[in-house]
């Protein structure tokens, strides 16, 4: 009777993937239900099996044995459930052929067959091993699959039109010491500045809204604060400002659900001085993430981060309006991850650079800037946040460096992919990584940026969440977060630099 039992916990999870990939939505009593008929039917097969393979007295040994490789199907669960490449379908015929193997050499062996520890033993074996063939695959197919942006005579000459729009300003000449250091917020990450500088974009808890994060509106002259989606749904996070400084982009996890607990969607809200508080129309409507919107290039585009087929990719469409609102055209890729996560990380004005990070999402990221209309890449540094910003003109930029906290982060790159749901479910709630540094630089020579002589109490506070450069380069606004015993904390500071030469005329509003 035990090796019934077995067989029937066995067949369990195979019947909970077959479950998981057929059904498009399913509920979880349907996976419970799918569960409870593939260890009946296992179960009912090797009793059939051992009854017609009766010739040794230890069969129904031999084939509950065999079922334990049945747990094989928990890690092609995971697969299917978070759509790895190469499809849900061929993970499962993976486990039916390994299973059906099994029970095949089963109806055939001899001798001892061992017993309830052994099934374990066994069981345990299966898991770790599919475990990393199936990991092995979906990173393999995702880097296999992954197809490279090809250059764009169209796209380049929209990126040419907006340049020429841009008026070009002289470099800043500011020092690497900081001249003056500030603490604007006591909270919040993902700082984001108007074009003009005068305000303040930034997402943080709000207690009003039980812990939610929401998007807040600072205006630099009277440091009032505005919570701009306070009352909506979901967290609302990641703000990014049009270059007009009309709109604003963000992602909001509104449509998530068991099924898809990472289901991300980009949100257009107004911005513009004057505007009131507003919950955004939402322009995405895929299943999956579609997050760290960035706006750009130009003011009507969005290039955002995705995951499709298994893998992630940057792409950008262009805002349309249609069936009495907004809607976001047809994405092209921009830059494709392969097996890492890949992330955009900010635009430059005149639209000739884009940054964008990549890897593992609890490890420090490759930051790549990235030609548009050639689709080049020059790798700046290997120890990067996701935070860069740059200039009035896009010929001035500064990003952060941060160094690895998570044990995570110890994994390999080419596991990006995976890790993704998980790091960015925790990102916004608890530090990844520790300690913070800048650099700061020509866009011309960006990879030659010199690292900011940062003070101690800026540098090892906490990971970087964030950069929102000044206009004219004499400065920035450092988001940052870090956890200790009484919690998690973040804040925004702001960084003066000593500079005999700006990009363009010096605000005239104060700062706090």
């Amino acid at each position: 009777m035990l090796w019934r039992l077995w067989a029937f916990a066995s067949g369990a999870p195979v019947g909970g993937v077959i479950a998981l990939a057929a059904l498009r939505d399913p509920a979880p009593l349907h996976l419970v239900w799918g569960a409870l008929a593939g260890g009946v039917l296992l179960a009912v097969a090797v009793s059939l099996l051992a009854r017609r393979h009766d010739d040794e007295f230890e069969r129904g040994r031999h084939l509950a044995a065999a079922t334990s490789l049945g747990w094989a199907a928990v890690p092609a669960a995971v697969a299917v459930f978070f759509a790895w490449s190469p499809g849900p379908w061929l993970y499962v015929a993976l486990v039916f052929a390994i299973l059906a193997g099994a029970l095949f050499v089963a109806t055939r062996a001899l001798g001892p067959a061992g017993g309830f520890v052994r099934w374990e033993l066994r069981a345990a074996a299966s898991f770790f091993v599919a475990s990393t063939v199936v990991f092995a695959l979906a990173a393999g197919c995702a880097a296999l699959f992954a197809v490279e942006p090809a250059p764009s005579s169209r796209f380049s000459a929209a990126l040419y039109a907006i340049d020429a729009d841009v008026l070009t300003r002289p470099l800043p000449a500011c020092s690497t010491a900081p001249r003056a250091i500030s603490i604007l917020q006591q909270r919040g990450a993902h700082p984001a500045s108007s074009p003009d500088g005068a305000q303040l974009w930034f997402d943080a808890a709000s207690d009003a809204d039980g812990g939610r994060r929401q998007i807040h509106r600072m205006d630099r002259a009277t440091g009032q604060v505005v919570c701009w989606t306070c009352g909506s749904p979901g967290n609302n996070a990641h703000p990014s400002i049009s270059p007009s400084g009309v709109s604003l982009v963000f992602q909001s996890d509104r449509h998530a659900s068991w099924r898809h607990p990472d289901d991300t969607d980009l949100y257009l809200a107004a911005a513009q001085s004057g505007a009131k508080p507003d919950p955004g129309r939402r322009l995405s409507f895929t299943v999956g993430p579609d997050e760290s919107p960035v706006f750009g290039p130009g003011p009507m585009m969005i290039t955002w981060s995705r995951r499709l087929a298994g893998r992630y990719e940057v792409v950008a469409a262009s805002i349309r309006s249609g069936h009495g609102g907004l809607l976001l055209g047809k994405p092209g890729v921009l830059a494709n991850g392969g097996a890492q996560w890949i992330a955009p990380v900010a635009w430059s004005p005149d639209a000739r650079t884009l940054l964008v990070a990549r890897g593992n999402p609890f490890a420090p990221l490759a930051m790549e800037a990235v030609d548009p209309t050639r689709f080049d890449r020059e790798l700046l540094g290997t120890d990067a946040a996701l935070a860069g910003s740059f200039d009035a003109d896009g010929a001035w930029l500064a990003f952060a460096t941060t160094r690895p906290l998570h044990w995570l982060g110890a994994l390999p790159r080419s596991l990006g992919f995976a890790l993704a749901p998980l790091a960015n479910a925790r990102r916004d709630h608890e530090p990844l990584r520790r300690e913070t540094g800048v650099r700061s630089g020509s866009t011309a020579h960006v990879a030659a940026a010199p690292a900011l002589d940062l003070p101690a109490e800026v540098a090892t506070w906490g990971e970087p969440t964030g950069i929102a450069i000044e206009p004219d380069g004499s400065g920035f606004v450092l988001g940052q977060r870090r956890g200790d015993d009484q919690g998690v904390h973040e804040r925004l500071v702001l960084v003066q630099l000593a500079c005999t030469q700006t990009a363009v005329a010096p605000r005239t509003v104060a700062t706090p």
